[in-house]
């Protein structure tokens, strides 16, 4: 099956080839997706996933490679490292709605929308909603015993999808740290960010905000802010002081292009609460990251990153596979840090040892901020 993307630009896409059961309410719908490994069979090799979540360009296929691409790019972990593509469709992206028989949504569904669809029919699923219950299903549903290390990423739209579920998804804060599990973000270039509060850039700066005057309507609710939030999150009691309180605590690293600059992309989001933002997505990566500091403090950046890839411009390969995002992904978790020099405490003293220790750890201790 084919589906056509509704848009200037509209070109077939072909749908994920996988389909990942979901019950709902009693319906049971079917989610097509991709996945590097089956999700059924016990496979104890697996320590990381990588959960890769598509643009507005709608090719779960295409991100799914672009993971692979990724993954092929550190030695010895093609086998290690789980890569799971879902396809998150609008109804204008399918074909033959009520012959279909996937789960897709009744328009974009980055920000996580519950008006699903399945076969023309409204079922009432976010795609945040599934997110937590496949990464649940993934940790809990002991096929793979030895996983430690999740990392959601995502460009374009998948960017502010990752985004806003870092800041409002129930995984990571129900189940995956009371497992020890590791959770990891990358938001890549999208057009718009979620903030925290009322304030704004102050126009011709980067660097200060305020509440800005004449703003237009609705320029904080959710997914620019945090207001009038979504049934998700009245469904799982996600509030505005939930999220503010966790979101600083979270893994996660931002990634735009130094050319990303086209204020007349077709793709981006030229709305009245987006321009507030900033002119094009590289001025917003930026003023969003100073906003980060403003509102959480100075401490934000010892969890959160923001690297400008030098040369690029809105190419999910281009960040997906730039030295920050490879590193972020794969570097150890604190955990596996923790043991390594655990390890190098009980060591046979010596000067070798004692060397490589010191060595070693002045490397781990900074091992997880990616280079610039």
């Amino acid at each position: 099956q084919m589906c056509i993307r509704d848009s200037a630009q509209a070109v077939d896409v072909e749908i994920a080839s996988k389909r990942y059961l979901i019950e709902i309410d009693g319906v049971k719908t079917f989610l097509p997706y991709e996945s590097s490994h089956d999700l059924s069979s016990k496979n104890d090799f697996i320590t990381r996933v990588i959960y890769s979540i598509h643009s507005s360009s709608y090719s779960a296929k295409s991100y799914f490679n672009r993971a692979t691409a990724l993954v092929d790019k550190v030695p010895d972990q093609k086998n290690k490292t789980l890569i799971i593509a879902p396809h998150i469709l609008p109804k204008s992206c399918v074909r033959n709605p009520k012959e279909s028989n996937i789960l897709y949504w009744e328009f974009p569904a980055f920000w996580g929308t519950s008006r699903g669809m399945f076969n023309d029919k409204r079922v009432s699923i976010s795609s945040y909603e599934v997110t937590d219950r496949i990464l649940e299903q993934v940790v809990t549903g002991g096929n793979f015993a030895n996983l430690k290390t999740i990392i959601i990423l995502g460009h374009s739209g998948g960017g502010q999808m990752v985004n806003r579920y870092a800041a409002s998804g129930m995984f990571e804060t129900k189940i995956a740290n009371p497992m020890g599990i590791e959770v990891r973000y990358i938001v890549m270039a999208p057009s718009s960010y979620v903030y925290f509060n009322n304030e704004r850039v102050v126009k011709g700066t980067l660097k200060e905000f305020a509440i800005p005057e004449n703003a237009p309507e609705g320029f904080n609710n959710w997914g620019y802010g945090l207001g009038t939030m979504f049934t998700y999150h009245k469904k799982f009691k996600v509030t505005s002081e939930t999220i503010t309180e966790h979101y600083a605590s979270k893994r996660i690293l931002y990634l735009v292009g130094s050319k990303d600059k086209n204020e007349d992309d077709t793709s981006l989001d030229k709305k009245p609460p987006a321009i507030l933002q900033g002119k094009h997505r590289l001025e917003r990566g930026r003023i969003y990251y100073n906003y980060l500091i403003h509102f959480f403090g100075e401490q934000v950046k010892q969890t959160q990153y923001l690297r400008i890839i030098r040369g690029a411009g809105h190419s999910g390969r281009s960040l997906m596979l730039s030295p920050p995002a490879i590193q972020f992904t794969f570097s150890p978790n604190s955990k596996e840090r923790q043991k390594t020099l655990s390890a190098l405490i009980i060591a046979p003293f010596n000067r070798i040892n004692l060397l490589l220790g010191i060595i070693l750890y002045l490397s781990l201790i900074h091992i997880s901020e990616p280079t610039r």
